[in-house]
This record gives C-alpha cells, sequence and structure tokens, in this order.
C-alpha cells in the first residue's frame, strides 16, 4: 500500500499517482491512498490505477485506488469472462 499526501490546494495528487503508476511502485492488485482537500476532484482512473472507493472527513478527501483493476475489467469484457474483484473494498 502506497499513501499520498501532498499539501492541500497544490492540485499535485493526480499527478503523483500517474507517476506512480509510471514507474511502476505498486504491485498489481496493491492499493494507493491519494489524501487531497475533500473539495478536490481526482478522477476514477489515473494511469495504472482504478478508484474502487472515496471517502470525506470533514475538509479531508481519501481516494482509494487499485493498481490494475481497469485492465483486469478491459480484459474480461473482451473475453466475455465476468471477473471477480479479488477483494472487498467497501471496508475503507
Amino acid at each position: 500500500m502506497v499513501f499520498i499526501d501532498p499539501p492541500y490546494k497544490s492540485q499535485q495528487a493526480e499527478r503523483i499517482i500517474r507517476e506512480l503508476g509510471r514507474v511502476e511502485v505498486v504491485s498489481p492488485g496493491g492499493m494507493l491512498v491519494a489524501e487531497a482537500s475533500a473539495a478536490d476532484r481526482l478522477p476514477e482512473a489515473v494511469s495504472l490505477f482504478t478508484l474502487v472507493d472515496r471517502r470525506s472527513y470533514g475538509e479531508a478527501g481519501f481516494w482509494f485506488y487499485v493498481q490494475g483493476e481497469a485492465d483486469t475489467e478491459a480484459r474480461s469484457q473482451e473475453s466475455g469472462v465476468r471477473s471477480e474483484k479479488p477483494e472487498d473494498y467497501s471496508a475503507f
């Protein structure tokens, strides 16, 4: 698991996530958690990562991404086989 917490209002979270995907620091199926201002908007997919949950606590926002989810989903759609997610991320 990788946790990033760039300075609030810096708008750096998406850039950092993209860079982590480029250098492949997170293993397939691994989680990346980004903390930013709850008012920020981060995309549902960034580089190798797919958003699986988002939480807000006051002014803090947390985005939970899994590496490889988008690729797995695309492959299952191509093959016609529905893949089940390996873990239930709703507990976050």
